[in-house]
This record gives structure tokens, sequence and C-alpha cells, in this order.
């Protein structure tokens, strides 16, 4: 019994002499990781009811949604042009007022001619191609006719005396006007939506303008001559071209993937003199604002 006793103590101080061993080296460890252990985060806090010791499952914290790339992608035009088909109402007056002088019976007489504003329908007939992201360049034509009325009124020279000038009014019917413009322009296309896009434009035009002048009247009078009665006015047809600028808004919105509906806004001006007679001039203006709308086929 007793070498029995023996054995069992020099065991147990074997295992306590081990123990303290371990709990050195744990020690050791950690103030060699203190640093470490302080710049790690802390330890998630147990959940009630949980057992000591058991593992705590990781949380993963949930990464805020990637922007798409359409959010951030500005609108860009895919087409590669379109043409444009428009009927267009001429809103602005035309109308204008011009003096002529003409010579008879040896004396200087003039005629003052009040022209009726003109509102005829507007054909439109353009189109544009895509050079670069949603500008495009291109170009449309607008032709307008109308005859229109005018009132005059005449100072004639009297076939007797000097200086004595006899005043005679009247009107005169079917004046013709012809304009015929070509717009040049670039754009700027930005789609608004599925279905509808913008084009704002601008650029220079060149007009060809033909137009009728009351250029000297007919009278007829009796002894002595001292008044007048109108009779007709004659009248020629001139022609000029002239640089000018135009401007303006095109709003499409699409019924299928080329064909859609629209409508255009533009306005457009130019100074036409014309010499209507040796030493005269008489100034016109072309264009105007015109609003409308048409067809639209995109390519």
């Amino acid at each position: 019994m007793r070498n029995v006793a023996l054995t069992l103590w020099i065991v147990a101080l074997g295992v306590a002499q081990r123990q303290g061993a371990v709990t050195l080296s744990a020690q050791s460890v950690a103030q060699r990781l203190h640093v470490s252990e302080a710049a790690l985060p802390p330890a998630p806090a147990a959940e009630a009811g949980a057992t000591p010791g058991a593992a705590v499952p990781q949380t993963t914290p949930r990464r805020p949604p990637a922007p798409s790339a359409a959010a951030g992608k500005t609108s860009s035009w895919s087409d590669r042009g379109y043409v444009s088909l428009n009927g267009t109402f001429q809103a602005t007056s035309n109308a204008f007022t011009g003096t002529t002088t003409f010579t008879q019976n040896v004396e200087a007489g003039t005629v003052t001619t009040s022209y009726d504003s003109a509102r005829p329908p507007v054909l439109d007939v353009g189109g544009a191609a895509r050079v670069w992201r949603n500008l495009a360049v291109g170009a449309a034509v607008t032709w307008l006719s109308r005859d229109r009325n005018g009132s005059l009124s005449a100072s004639i020279p009297h076939p007797f005396l000097f200086n004595m000038p006899r005043t005679v009014s009247g009107a005169v019917a079917d004046v013709p006007r012809r304009e015929v413009a070509l717009h040049l322009h670039a754009s700027w296309v930005v789609p608004a939506g599925r279905k509808t896009q913008i084009a704002i434009f601008g650029g220079p035009s060149v007009f060809r303008v033909t137009q009728g002048f009351v250029t000297d009247v007919s009278t007829s009078s009796v002894y002595p001559y001292d008044t007048a009665t109108f009779v007709s006015a004659t009248t020629v047809q001139l022609s000029q071209t002239q640089l000018g600028f135009n401007g303006g808004v095109d709003i499409t919105e699409r019924v299928s993937k080329s064909v859609g509906v629209g409508a255009i806004v533009r306005y457009s001006r130019a100074s036409v003199p014309f010499p209507v007679a040796s030493g005269q001039e008489v100034s016109i203006r072309a264009g105007g604002l015109q609003v409308g709308g048409g067809v639209r086929f995109a390519f």
C-alpha cells in the first residue's frame, strides 16, 4: 500500500507540472498577441439562450446593389437618320407695302401699293443623317404659292400743269407670290421615352422668291383733266435669291419601329431686295413662323 500511494503521488505531481506549463505558454501567447487583439473587432454577443462555448454563426454584411449600367447611361439616339414629310401653316404675316415711281406727261408720278397678307399651306420635305452620337445634319425644302390682292394709291401728273398731281386709288387682284426655300441644318436628337424623340435644329436657309409688283397705273380723265379715275394697274413679276436662317423643334412619336407621326415648328427669315425699276428697290420678308405636322420614316 505504501508503494502504491507513492506511485500515485508522483503521477499527480507530473500532471500538475504539465498543466502549469500549458498555462504559462497560453499567457505568453496572449502577451505577444495583445496588440493584435486590440485591433480585432469585438466578438459578437452571444444570443439569448445560446449554449456557452457553442460556435456563433458568422453574418456576412449585405452589399448595396451595384447601379445598373442603364441608370448611368445618357439617352442616346440609335437611328441612322430620318425622313420627314409635313404640311405646315404660315402663322406669321408677310404683308408689305412698296412704292415705285414712273414717268407720265414728262413728270414723275408715284404708286404705293399695300399687298395683303397670304398665309397659304406650306409643303415641307426634309431629312437628316446621324454623324456623331445625337448630332445629325440634314436639309429641308419648303414650298408655298398664293396669289393675293392689294390696294393702291397713285399720284398722277397733270397733262398741262406742272406740280399739280391728281390722286387716284384702286385695287389690284391676283398678285402672284411664290417662295421656295432650302433649309440646311444641324440637329440634336434626344429620345424622350420609349417612343418619343425631340430634335432641335438650326442653320442657314436659301430663299428663292417670286413676287408681283405694281409699277404703273392707267387712268381716265376728261377736260380740264383736273381729276382722274383709276382704270387698271400694270404689274411685273420678279424673282430674287437671298440667304437667311432657320431654326426650330421637331417632335416625333413612334407608331412602329421605323414609322412615326410628328409635329414641327420652324422659324425662318430673310430680307429679299427687288429692283423694281431703275435705281428703285423694294425689300420684302421671306419665311416666317410655320407650324404643322406629318409623318416620319426612320432608317
